[in-house]
């Protein structure tokens, strides 16, 4: 009779081996969740241990450099190839979850409302628009965005996070951008036009933004607009923080440093 081959494993509901318990090539099983581990090692990036395949888990998609956009975007191992496809399939309180890698985006991405963005991490994931005119993420309330970084060069004027101009709606949560890079020279990092939405706030929320978009702006409020700013840092841009026709801010523990304008109010609204 042949000998049963085994595998390092566990039959701890949820326990997952650490990286000092597996060598490069060698597989872990947890018998109580049926999940299969092994070590990924990325130079410049460091070890970790990751889950192969899996079971699909319920509002959450993938995207990865190994994806296809004819996957289901369930697994990581079914994963799309871009962030727009991704996008096109979710729903009302999904998360889609960004790989490490470069993606070029057949922009705008129109996100629902409730869906979150987050990538691996904002050093390692790059978003650039394919479309130099058009805006890079249209939001609905309640989205967030996390751990990006932005890329490119855009037509002056375009926005990388924008309210849907052709989709108006009630914003009862702002969309949130967190922990994100914003390189797209020429760009509007974030734009709360306050026309594009309906609602007594009309509102975005953002912490931890970084922007180095030459000759563009920071943040744009106009058109009675809402925003409120944590930890925005601006370098070399036109102008850091714009409110125009009513547009207002709160801006708190941020810095605007080499660029034209730090701070600039002009024009008032109905109200």
């Amino acid at each position: 009779m042949a000998t049963p081959f085994k595998i390092k494993r566990s039959a701890v509901p949820g326990k997952a081996p650490a990286v000092s318990d597996l060598q490069l090539g060698e597989l872990a099983l947890n018998t109580y969740d049926a999940d299969l581990y092994t070590l990924r090692s990325r130079p410049g990036i460091g070890t970790d241990v990751v889950k192969i395949g899996g079971a699909a888990i319920s509002g959450v998609l993938y995207v990865n450099k190994d994806g296809d956009d004819a996957n289901s975007g369930a697994t990581p191992s079914d994963a799309k190839l871009t962030i727009k496809s991704a996008v096109g399939v979710s729903s009302e309180g999904y998360v889609i979850n960004v790989a490490a890698g470069t993606y070029v985006e057949n922009n705008p991405i129109k996100v629902p409302e409730q869906v979150s963005i987050v990538g691996d991490s904002l050093r390692e994931v790059t978003i650039s628009p394919s479309n130099v005119d058009k805006d890079m993420f249209h939001v609905s309330p309640g989205n967030m965005l996390a751990e990006l970084t932005f890329s490119g060069t855009v037509d002056p004027g375009v926005s990388v996070v924008a309210f849907d101009p052709d989709k108006i709606q009630y914003v009862n949560q702002s969309p949130y951008i967190r922990f994100c890079t914003n390189r797209v020279a020429n760009s509007i990092g974030l734009n709360v036009d306050g026309s594009k939405s309906i609602g007594p706030f009309k509102s975005m929320v953002t912490d931890s933004y970084t922007q180095y978009n030459v000759n563009g702006i920071g943040v744009s409020v106009s058109n009675e607009g809402y925003a409120q700013i944590v930890s925005l840092f601006t370098m070399n841009l036109a102008e850091a923080v714009s409110c125009h026709s009513g547009g207002q801010c709160d801006v708190t523990n941020s810095n605007s440093s080499f660029g034209n304008y730090g701070l600039i109010a002009d024009g008032v609204g109905p109200v």
